[in-house]
């Protein structure tokens, strides 16, 4: 037999399949993709980003960007086809896209940025005010502003509001006053609670709402909106994994050397934790997030204790310390009392009461308020350092189950003229199909457009 009698396919090696030159053939191969990033030339890239939002994509322009006039035209599109068009770099799901943002602590905080540099300042103050960020996404420098009209700023807002991981809203970028409320109201029609930051104009706020002038004022307007302290987890790469929880810890101890005491341990987990009393690596007490503090005195102890729960958010646990003495029983009279009134209150509302963690010296009987202490629910232990890894212990279990991706579907991406980006995404095991992509019509912009028209 001669070798043309038999298949090709027998006699030859297979040659390895050609990479995809155009969106759709990458879609072919990658049919699940969820978002195209593309950095071709600017003449062109309109094409690019019209025809990767007909076909269900969400966008991440990179490179040169779009022509004001392309921008206004195309992110009016993508809104209208309920798709983001973003510009810059976002983090999705934990990941940053192009690599210009830093790996991001996980938590219920969703960030809406004009640029990359006001997206990383917000993250690194919610950081360090103890909140976690869901997703961040850049829309660029001109979205606030005319032709745009806060068209990416927009769609942004309305997709967190649908995201189930983001909890909370944080908007920047300067805007003139009219643009500024519309992104105001559009925050509050996500019945989400939100941050808007213009960096003009007198702050204000609302039920649920506040507009600030700088970043840094953001910790403080979340503690006013019931949202500081959400926990946070690994960011894939660049950190350690940290403990994570809907709500936050607090305790008030009774002595500077007891604070400490809870606060080590806090610190070694990787959790950003807030106090007054003076220590390496701890903030100051009034930032919100995880905070430990001392009283001395027993009344102002419970006085604290009240304020901790209604001040900064949702409590997951909370942590003290009672002695074992008469005298002790006796000052722990209206500590208990405030546990009490705040058990009740949960358990009436239909809510989840914080977990409490009691430290309280072994030996002996029972004290007088231990039994009660137990029908509370609280867990009475030795010591202030096993309260506080016992209420690590429970942390670590706070986002039980898998996180639900964002948009529905697993973070899966197309590039197009991003060389860069995709071994950026491979590097980090993201699903990446890179198009070996050639501009249209030979680079002639005109030509290019009227093919367009005819796909």
């Amino acid at each position: 037999m001669i070798p043309s009698d038999r298949p090709r396919s027998s006699w030859l090696p297979d040659a390895p399949p050609a990479a995809p030159r155009t969106l759709d053939e990458a879609l072919e191969l990658a049919p699940e993709a969820t978002f195209a990033v593309l950095g071709p030339p600017r003449d062109v890239l309109a094409i690019e980003v019209r025809r990767a939002v007909e076909r269900g994509l969400d966008v991440l322009v990179v490179g040169e960007g779009l022509a004001p006039s392309d921008e206004r035209d195309e992110k009016a599109f993508a809104r209208a086809a309920g798709r983001l068009l973003l510009a810059g770099d976002a983090v999705i799901d934990g990941v940053p896209l192009a690599g210009s943002l830093p790996d991001v602590r996980r938590g219920g905080l969703g960030v809406v940025a004009s640029d990359v540099g006001a997206a990383a300042e917000a993250i690194a103050v919610a950081e360090r005010a103890g909140v976690g960020v869901s997703q961040v996404l850049v829309v660029g420098p001109g979205d606030l502003a005319e032709p745009v009209e806060g068209a990416g700023t927009f769609a942004a807002i309305a997709r967190l509001g649908g995201d189930p991981d983001t909890r909370a809203l944080f908007v920047v970028g300067p805007a003139e006053p009219r643009l500024a409320r519309a992104v105001q109201h559009a925050c509050v029609e996500t019945s989400k609670p939100s941050v808007t930051c213009t960096f003009r104009g007198e702050p204000r706020r609302g039920l649920g709402w506040e507009v600030v002038a700088t970043i840094a004022e953001l910790p403080r307007s979340l503690a006013r909106l019931d949202v500081g302290g959400w926990g946070v987890e690994d960011g894939g790469g660049a950190r350690a994994a940290s403990p994570t929880t809907h709500g936050r810890i607090v305790g008030v101890l009774s002595s500077p050397s007891l604070a400490l005491e809870a606060i080590a341990p806090s610190l070694a987990a990787g959790l950003d934790v807030a106090s007054d009393v003076p220590c390496p690596g701890v903030l100051p007490e009034d930032v919100g997030g995880h905070t430990l503090v001392a009283e001395l005195d027993p009344a102002r102890r419970a006085l604290r204790v009240r304020a901790l729960l209604q001040g900064g958010g949702p409590v997951a646990i909370v942590v003290l310390d009672l002695a074992r003495t008469a005298s002790g029983d006796g000052e722990a009279a209206p500590l208990v009392a405030t546990l009490r009134e705040v058990v009740e209150e949960a358990r009436s509302r239909g809510r989840t009461p914080p977990a409490v963690f009691v430290a309280r010296a072994a030996g002996g009987p029972l004290g007088t308020f231990d039994r009660e202490l137990l029908d509370l629910g609280c867990r009475v232990v030795p010591t202030v350092g096993e309260a506080t890894r016992c209420a690590l212990s429970l942390v670590a279990q706070g986002e039980a189950g898998a996180r639900p991706p964002f948009g529905g579907r697993p973070l899966s991406v197309l590039t197009v003229a991003a060389e860069r980006v995709t071994r950026h995404l491979a590097a980090r095991s993201v699903p990446v199909v890179p198009v070996d992509w050639t501009a249209p019509a030979g680079g002639d912009a005109r030509i290019a457009r009227l093919v367009g028209l005819l796909r």
